[in-house]
């Protein structure tokens, strides 16, 4: 059900998203109670996988439908063209998450649609950009991630990259900063009374999300590599094998995680006094820590 007293609910969207970071994206504004009107094409969005029940298999379409309304049409016909353009004349915002050159091909481009409605923000999504080496380049989740870099430190030292927190970080990245661009671009209509073109793509989202990587890097000069399970600026902090399984481990004082697992000599030894001291013998204390915690 629709929230319909969100700081958003006199907004109205359309919502020409797919797959995931789009309608992530719409799904947060519709969260602050947007109006969301899902338009798909006549064989559904891509990740229903064809299939016409409920079923495990559209847990993306079930988990990133919420509160919204939904829509069938035909975008390459002139009736459903008509459709849409009728709701851009009502709506605030159109989003989508499409390469570069489909806005125009599809006539949903900014260009056309601010002659139809002059307030429209129309916010897309790309892969890598709408200009640069990448632009026709098609994106997924993985791939984004690959190109961004942040595979690179994904994992345990040694081992094979790993999906970040087993998410979609890309697409979810994507969503959210286009869903921050929206809320930004309606502020700024509300002082000038016009609409705007929004972008927003998955690479720069990935990249924004590693600035810390970036500045260790210029710092020390030197590649980062795989993060594993340890911080790299305080100890102990990180996940630790327990009797009993795994614990996540982070404080303000990380001395008394020392001594509450009964290592306060520690405190005393030149070795693991404190936390330069333990990230220099990471592996020697990470042996009599782990102990300890079993």
């Amino acid at each position: 059900m629709p929230i319909t007293k969100g700081p958003l609910s006199h907004i109205r969207i359309v919502d020409l998203t797919q797959a995931y970071s789009g309608p992530f994206g719409t799904m947060l504004l519709g969260d602050l109670g947007a109006e969301i009107i899902k338009i798909e094409p006549p064989v559904g969005d891509m990740m229903r996988f064809g299939e016409k029940q409920v079923n495990p298999s559209q847990a993306y379409a079930l988990s990133l439908g919420r509160n919204k309304k939904s829509i069938v049409l035909d975008l390459a016909s002139s009736a459903g063209k008509k459709t849409l353009y009728d709701l851009i004349k009502i709506s605030d915002v159109i989003m989508s998450n499409n390469r570069a050159d489909v806005p125009k091909r599809q006539g949903t481009d900014f260009e056309t649609l601010k002659k139809i409605n002059s307030e429209i923000i129309r916010c897309n999504i790309t892969g890598y950009g709408e200009t640069g080496p990448c632009i026709d380049y098609p994106a997924y989740d993985i791939t984004a991630c690959g190109y961004s870099g942040i595979l690179s430190i994904s994992g345990e030292p040694g081992r094979s990259p790993v999906i970040p927190g087993g998410v979609a970080l890309a697409d979810m990245a994507g969503g959210i900063f286009a869903a921050f661009s929206v809320l930004a671009a309606l502020v700024k209509r509300a002082q000038n009374g016009k609409g705007m073109k929004v972008e927003t793509n998955l690479l720069d989202g990935m990249l924004v999300l590693q600035q810390v990587i970036f500045q260790k890097y210029f710092f020390k000069n030197q590649e980062p590599g795989h993060q594993g399970k340890r911080h790299t600026l305080i100890s102990p902090y990180g996940i630790y094998k327990t009797c009993d399984g795994f614990i996540a481990i982070g404080a303000s004082d990380s001395n008394k995680v020392v001594d509450l697992v009964g290592l306060e000599w520690m405190l005393k030894d030149e070795r693991f006094k404190d936390t330069p001291a333990r990230l220099a013998n990471e592996a020697e204390f990470d042996k009599f820590f782990e102990k300890a915690l079993q």
